[in-house]
C-alpha cells in the first residue's frame, strides 16, 4: 500500500518533530543544566575569590601595620631602662648636674609593677642652682632618650647666699619604666 502526498508529507513532519523532541531532550536539556550548573560553579568561585581577595587586603593591612607597629616598639624600646643600665642613668643624671651647676641630691626607688602593671624606678630630686641652670638642667633631662615622666615640679627660694644671688631650690619626682 501506497501512502499519498498527504500522508507521506504528514509522517515526515511527524518523524521530523519526533526527531527535534529527541535531539531537545537528549542534547539540549542536558548542555542548559549543565550550563545553570557551570553558572552555578561560577558564582560559588567568585564567592569564594572574592572572600579571599579581601582577606588578602586585610593580612596586606596587618603586615603594613604590623611594620608601624614594628617601628613605634622600636622607638619607644629606647624610652625604658634596660636592666643593668641603672647606675648608668644615675651617673648621667649626675653628670648633667656638674655640667650646669645643680647641686643635685638624688634618691632612687624601684616599685615591681605588682599594682601598676609595669615595674618602674622613681627618682627623687632635691637640686639647687639658680633659676636658669635649673630650667638647662630640665632642658637637658628632657632630650635623655628615656621617657621620663615628671607629675609636678616645686620651685622653693632659699635665703640668699654671700656671693652670688639667691638658689633655688627644685624638687620633683620622675619615673622611669623598666623592662
Amino acid at each position: 500500500m501506497r501512502f499519498s502526498i498527504k500522508q507521506q508529507t504528514l509522517f515526515l513532519l511527524g518523524l521530523t518533530a519526533i526527531l527535534f523532541v529527541a535531539v531537545g531532550i537528549t542534547i539540549i536539556i542536558p548542555s542548559v543544566r549543565r550550563i545553570q550548573n557551570l553558572k552555578k560553579d561560577i558564582e560559588q568561585t567568585q564567592l569564594y575569590l572574592e572572600r579571599q581577595y579581601q582577606r588578602t587586603q586585610r593580612l596586606r593591612r596587618s603586615t603594613h601595620e604590623i611594620a608601624e607597629v614594628e617601628e613605634k616598639i622600636q622607638e619607644y624600646s629606647g624610652a625604658i631602662i634596660r636592666s643593668g643600665e641603672e647606675l648608668s642613668l644615675i651617673t648621667e643624671f649626675e653628670r648633667l648636674s656638674g655640667l650646669y651647676n645643680v647641686d643635685q641630691t638624688l634618691m632612687v626607688n624601684f616599685f615591681d609593677g605588682k599594682n601598676s602593671g609595669r615595674p618602674y624606678y622613681t627618682f627623687s630630686f632635691l637640686n639647687n642652682a639658680a633659676f636658669t641652670d635649673h630650667v638647662r638642667y630640665l632642658k637637658a633631662l628632657e632630650d635623655l632618650p628615656y621617657y621620663i615622666v615628671i607629675n609636678s615640679l616645686r620651685f622653693e627660694k632659699r635665703q640668699l647666699r654671700a656671693a652670688g644671688g639667691s638658689p633655688i631650690t627644685l624638687s620633683f619626682d620622675a619615673a622611669i619604666y623598666t623592662d
